[in-house]
């Protein structure tokens, strides 16, 4: 794709003036997608499930958690088989 660079003193035909409109709509075209495609970047990097992964492993370096955690799904398994 070539990128009409002109300004708008430099336009003397329509041929000019349409090929400028079609760069600045390609241009925002261009631009739009990699917005959307960065908010959707953002949507899922701050998920609740991706929050909560971080949360669970800052936590789990200072605390336990993994353990607990491990040492709670045993027993509901155990609680489980009981039934």
């Amino acid at each position: 794709m070539e990128e009409v660079k002109m300004r708008i003193k430099d336009i003397k035909t329509m041929d000019e003036l349409e090929a400028c409109q079609k760069s600045i709509r390609r241009q925002i075209g261009d631009e739009g997608s990699a917005i959307a495609s960065s908010f959707r970047n953002m949507k899922e990097e701050y998920s609740p499930r991706n929050i909560m992964a971080r949360s669970l492993g800052a936590v789990s370096e200072v605390f336990p958690f993994r353990r607990l955690m491990l040492n709670l799904v045993t027993y509901l398994i155990k609680v489980i088989k009981r039934y």
